[in-house]
């Protein structure tokens, strides 16, 4: 899929990827899926209650059918975000059952459909961390938190081991890690940007 035009129905596909993401995980139905796509769509914009063309007020889900359908997003659409949350979660599952000594290959990175690098020889891949670690205050006093990050990579992996340090060593170069330090690193997902 070559990068959508703005507005368009693959772009707001794309931007409810999170969704699919999570219908994945779940192991979500097809029909769960579709409401939580009306249930998203249907609140936008955000804190407005939808109406229809008579000024009535009408259901979340009601509206986000109209929208999806306005949008031109349908079968062809979900199918291939939900192939492509599917394609996102094996990688992801591989990678976090992979060896920290053990090279990262094609098998634990995700290539999504709008992926811009590693299209022929004149661009090579460049690859994105998304990271979950456990953080902690140096004071002692603060309770741990979790926090997501995400690091460019570049065009290189190695190891897996390799690649966390890389982003640990990122995050203690940045300006908000001060006072803080890594408690644990807790999961991982690597993609094609």
């Amino acid at each position: 899929m070559p990068s959508p035009e703005p507005g368009s129905g693959d772009a707001l596909a794309i931007g409810l990827f999170g969704t699919f993401q999570q219908a994945a995980t779940e192991g979500a139905s097809t029909a769960t899926i579709w409401s939580r796509l009306r249930q998203a769509v249907g609140t936008l914009p955000f804190g407005q209650q939808p109406r229809n063309a008579k000024g009535q007020f009408i259901s979340v889900e009601e509206n986000g059918a109209q929208r999806l359908s306005q949008m031109g997003i349908g079968i062809q659409q979900v199918n291939t975000m939900r192939a492509a949350a599917g394609a996102w979660l094996s990688a992801k599952q591989r990678l976090n059952a992979l060896g920290m000594h053990e090279s990262i290959t094609a098998q634990h990175i995700f290539r999504s459909p709008w992926s811009q690098t590693g299209i022929g020889r004149a661009n090579p891949p460049q690859y994105r961390i998304r990271i979950l670690r456990r953080i902690a205050a140096m004071d002692g006093m603060t309770p741990p938190s979790e926090e997501w990050a995400t690091y460019d990579l570049g065009g290189s992996l190695g190891t897996l081991s390799q690649v966390i340090a890389r982003s640990n060593q990122a995050y203690g170069r940045a300006r908000y890690s001060a006072g803080s330090f890594i408690d644990s690193v807790l999961q991982y997902e690597i993609e094609v940007i």
